[in-house]
């Protein structure tokens, strides 16, 4: 649960520059990397980001932050896959 300006737990109300579909796309894949490894698989699937609006994420991140490809393997479905980490 998110707490909202009012103070209390519940939905989120209506937040600017969050709602529109880049920013919340950005936000979903950036939430699901945080202290995890995931393949593009599983990130897909968990956020329901369509894989071509993923890349397209990891392009907009890569000129931020550093995105790593693990050799590790997908926290996600345990399977050796590269998996994309926020570092």
């Amino acid at each position: 649960m998110i707490k909202t300006r009012r103070g209390g737990l519940g939905r989120m109300g209506r937040v600017p520059g969050v709602h529109e579909p880049g920013a919340s796309d950005l936000r979903l894949v950036m939430v699901a990397l945080w202290e995890e490894r995931l393949c593009t698989t599983c990130l897909v699937a968990r956020t329901g980001v369509p894989t071509a609006r993923v890349e397209d994420i990891f392009t907009t991140l890569g000129g931020v932050l550093t995105l790593t490809k693990s050799i590790a393997g997908c926290q996600g479905c345990s399977q050796g896959q590269d998996a994309i980490v926020l570092t």
